[in-house]
Protein backbone atom coordinates (compact mmCIF):
# COMPACT_ATOMS: atom_id res chain seq x y z
CA UNK A 1 0.00 0.00 0.00
CA UNK A 2 2.71 1.76 0.90
CA UNK A 3 3.98 1.88 -2.62
CA UNK A 4 0.64 2.53 -3.93
CA UNK A 5 0.18 5.33 -2.12
CA UNK A 6 4.17 7.37 -2.82
CA UNK A 7 3.62 6.73 -6.73
CA UNK A 8 0.02 8.63 -6.86
CA UNK A 9 1.20 11.04 -5.02
CA UNK A 10 4.43 11.74 -6.74
CA UNK A 11 2.24 11.03 -10.36
CA UNK A 12 -0.35 14.18 -9.03
CA UNK A 13 2.95 16.33 -8.66
CA UNK A 14 3.81 16.28 -5.07
CA UNK A 15 7.18 15.86 -3.56
CA UNK A 16 7.10 12.27 -1.56
CA UNK A 17 9.79 11.43 1.07
CA UNK A 18 9.24 8.08 1.97
CA UNK A 19 10.99 6.27 4.94
CA UNK A 20 12.38 2.90 4.01
CA UNK A 21 14.06 0.32 7.09
CA UNK A 22 16.97 -0.23 4.46
CA UNK A 23 19.01 1.51 2.03
CA UNK A 24 18.94 -1.08 -0.90
CA UNK A 25 15.07 -1.07 -0.23
CA UNK A 26 14.53 2.53 -0.63
CA UNK A 27 16.58 2.28 -3.39
CA UNK A 28 14.89 -0.23 -5.09
CA UNK A 29 11.32 1.76 -4.16
CA UNK A 30 12.64 4.81 -5.87
CA UNK A 31 13.84 2.93 -8.73
CA UNK A 32 10.30 1.34 -8.97
CA UNK A 33 8.22 4.43 -8.65
CA UNK A 34 10.66 6.26 -11.17
CA UNK A 35 9.77 3.95 -13.66
CA UNK A 36 5.61 4.11 -13.28
CA UNK A 37 5.29 7.37 -12.61
CA UNK A 38 8.38 8.90 -15.37
CA UNK A 39 9.60 12.72 -15.90
CA UNK A 40 6.53 14.07 -17.99
CA UNK A 41 6.06 17.63 -16.95
CA UNK A 42 3.63 18.17 -13.58
CA UNK A 43 5.05 14.78 -11.61
CA UNK A 44 6.71 15.31 -8.52
CA UNK A 45 9.98 13.70 -6.91
CA UNK A 46 10.57 11.13 -4.79
CA UNK A 47 12.93 11.29 -1.68
CA UNK A 48 13.89 8.59 0.25
CA UNK A 49 14.90 8.55 4.23
CA UNK A 50 16.24 5.61 5.98
CA UNK A 51 15.40 4.50 9.51
CA UNK A 52 13.66 1.42 11.69
CA UNK A 53 10.45 2.62 13.10
CA UNK A 54 11.32 0.21 15.90
CA UNK A 55 13.85 2.30 17.09
CA UNK A 56 12.97 5.87 18.79
CA UNK A 57 16.60 7.24 17.96
CA UNK A 58 15.77 6.30 14.33
CA UNK A 59 11.96 8.02 14.50
CA UNK A 60 14.02 11.26 15.87
CA UNK A 61 16.66 11.07 13.25
CA UNK A 62 14.77 10.57 10.04
CA UNK A 63 12.39 13.81 11.31
CA UNK A 64 15.32 15.67 12.61
CA UNK A 65 16.44 15.12 8.39
CA UNK A 66 13.40 15.73 6.87
CA UNK A 67 13.22 19.38 9.03
CA UNK A 68 16.74 20.04 7.64
CA UNK A 69 15.41 19.82 4.18
CA UNK A 70 12.18 20.57 4.27
CA UNK A 71 10.60 23.82 6.07
CA UNK A 72 6.99 22.82 5.18
CA UNK A 73 4.94 19.73 5.19
CA UNK A 74 1.20 19.25 4.07
CA UNK A 75 0.79 15.99 4.11
CA UNK A 76 2.03 13.42 6.95
CA UNK A 77 0.87 9.53 6.27
CA UNK A 78 1.35 6.76 9.27
CA UNK A 79 1.43 3.82 7.20
CA UNK A 80 3.30 1.30 9.27
CA UNK A 81 2.03 -1.85 9.42
CA UNK A 82 4.13 -4.30 10.86
CA UNK A 83 3.26 -7.80 12.27
CA UNK A 84 5.12 -10.17 14.55
CA UNK A 85 4.85 -13.87 15.47
CA UNK A 86 6.21 -13.90 18.79
CA UNK A 87 6.17 -11.33 21.15
CA UNK A 88 9.65 -9.20 20.47
CA UNK A 89 10.98 -6.10 22.34
CA UNK A 90 12.16 -3.10 20.65
CA UNK A 91 15.53 -1.59 21.85
CA UNK A 92 13.70 0.75 23.58
CA UNK A 93 11.86 -2.43 25.76
CA UNK A 94 8.64 -1.60 24.73
CA UNK A 95 6.55 -4.05 22.66
CA UNK A 96 7.18 -4.15 18.68
CA UNK A 97 3.60 -4.19 17.49
CA UNK A 98 2.96 -1.18 19.93
CA UNK A 99 6.43 0.47 19.05
CA UNK A 100 6.38 0.56 15.39
CA UNK A 101 2.20 0.64 14.61
CA UNK A 102 1.38 3.16 16.68
CA UNK A 103 4.15 5.22 18.76
CA UNK A 104 6.76 5.58 15.97
CA UNK A 105 3.67 7.92 14.35
CA UNK A 106 2.50 8.85 17.23
CA UNK A 107 6.18 10.70 18.16
CA UNK A 108 6.55 11.58 14.56
CA UNK A 109 3.64 13.82 14.82
CA UNK A 110 4.79 15.20 17.40
CA UNK A 111 8.86 15.84 16.41
CA UNK A 112 7.18 17.15 12.49
CA UNK A 113 4.70 19.55 14.46
CA UNK A 114 6.93 22.83 13.26
CA UNK A 115 6.64 21.81 9.06
CA UNK A 116 3.14 20.76 9.65
CA UNK A 117 2.10 24.19 11.34
CA UNK A 118 4.27 25.77 8.62
CA UNK A 119 2.36 23.79 5.38
CA UNK A 120 -1.22 24.52 6.89
CA UNK A 121 -3.95 23.37 6.11
CA UNK A 122 -2.10 20.05 6.71
CA UNK A 123 -3.08 17.20 7.67
CA UNK A 124 -2.00 13.54 9.37
CA UNK A 125 -3.43 10.75 7.85
CA UNK A 126 -3.03 7.48 9.78
CA UNK A 127 -3.73 3.62 7.79
CA UNK A 128 -5.17 1.05 10.51
CA UNK A 129 -6.85 -2.03 9.59
CA UNK A 130 -10.06 -4.28 9.92
CA UNK A 131 -7.82 -5.84 12.20
CA UNK A 132 -9.54 -3.85 15.02
CA UNK A 133 -13.20 -5.33 15.10
CA UNK A 134 -12.45 -9.02 15.02
CA UNK A 135 -8.43 -10.20 16.14
CA UNK A 136 -9.38 -13.97 15.58
CA UNK A 137 -6.89 -15.39 13.11
CA UNK A 138 -8.89 -18.10 11.79
CA UNK A 139 -12.60 -15.84 11.66
CA UNK A 140 -14.68 -19.35 11.66
CA UNK A 141 -17.48 -20.30 14.60
CA UNK A 142 -17.32 -18.30 18.00
CA UNK A 143 -18.33 -14.04 18.34
CA UNK A 144 -16.09 -11.69 16.52
CA UNK A 145 -12.66 -10.45 18.78
CA UNK A 146 -12.70 -6.93 19.01
CA UNK A 147 -9.52 -5.26 19.74
CA UNK A 148 -9.32 -3.59 23.30
CA UNK A 149 -6.59 -1.89 25.30
CA UNK A 150 -5.74 -1.77 28.55
CA UNK A 151 -3.70 0.90 30.42
CA UNK A 152 -2.27 -1.79 32.96
CA UNK A 153 -1.20 -4.21 29.89
CA UNK A 154 0.05 -2.26 26.74
CA UNK A 155 2.90 -4.24 25.82
CA UNK A 156 0.67 -7.77 26.01
CA UNK A 157 2.87 -9.07 28.47
CA UNK A 158 -0.71 -10.63 29.90
CA UNK A 159 -2.43 -11.72 26.91
CA UNK A 160 -0.47 -12.30 23.87
CA UNK A 161 -1.35 -13.40 20.43
CA UNK A 162 -0.07 -11.85 17.01
CA UNK A 163 -2.91 -10.67 16.03
CA UNK A 164 -4.64 -9.47 18.76
CA UNK A 165 -1.50 -7.52 19.65
CA UNK A 166 -1.36 -6.00 16.12
CA UNK A 167 -5.01 -4.78 16.41
CA UNK A 168 -4.62 -3.23 19.94
CA UNK A 169 -1.98 -1.36 18.23
CA UNK A 170 -3.93 -0.08 14.96
CA UNK A 171 -6.36 0.64 17.75
CA UNK A 172 -4.22 2.69 19.42
CA UNK A 173 -3.18 4.82 16.55
CA UNK A 174 -6.37 5.54 15.55
CA UNK A 175 -7.89 6.43 18.80
CA UNK A 176 -4.88 8.93 18.80
CA UNK A 177 -5.60 10.27 15.77
CA UNK A 178 -9.24 11.12 16.76
CA UNK A 179 -8.34 13.30 19.35
CA UNK A 180 -5.36 14.43 17.26
CA UNK A 181 -8.06 15.68 14.91
CA UNK A 182 -9.91 17.15 17.69
CA UNK A 183 -7.07 19.53 17.74
CA UNK A 184 -5.44 20.07 14.61
CA UNK A 185 -3.40 22.63 15.59
CA UNK A 186 -2.24 22.66 18.93
CA UNK A 187 -0.50 18.81 19.66
CA UNK A 188 0.11 20.22 23.00
CA UNK A 189 -3.32 19.30 24.23
CA UNK A 190 -2.99 15.79 22.54
CA UNK A 191 0.35 15.59 24.77
CA UNK A 192 -1.11 16.11 27.76
CA UNK A 193 -4.69 13.81 27.36
CA UNK A 194 -5.60 11.76 30.15
CA UNK A 195 -6.20 8.96 27.85
CA UNK A 196 -2.96 8.71 26.19
CA UNK A 197 -0.89 8.92 29.28
CA UNK A 198 0.13 5.62 29.08
CA UNK A 199 1.30 6.29 25.65
CA UNK A 200 3.00 9.27 26.16
CA UNK A 201 4.83 8.15 29.32
CA UNK A 202 6.27 5.19 27.09
CA UNK A 203 7.69 7.54 24.55
CA UNK A 204 8.85 10.05 27.47
CA UNK A 205 11.01 6.96 29.20
CA UNK A 206 13.02 6.03 25.61
CA UNK A 207 14.07 9.58 25.48
CA UNK A 208 11.34 11.81 24.97
CA UNK A 209 6.27 18.28 1.15
CA UNK A 210 4.44 15.01 1.75
CA UNK A 211 5.78 12.07 4.09
CA UNK A 212 5.23 8.32 4.27
CA UNK A 213 6.20 5.30 5.91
Amino acid sequence: MGRVIATELARAGATVVVVTRGTRGGADLHKMIDEEVGDAPGTGRIEVLVGDLGRQADVRRVAGEFLARHGALHVLINNAGAHFRRRQLSPDGIEMHLAVNHLAGFLRNTLLRPALLAGAPSRVVTVVSETMSDTRGLKLRRRPRPARISPDDLGSEQDFAPMLAYGRSKLAALRCGYRLAEQPVSYDRVLRDQLWAASCELVAQSGAGTMSS
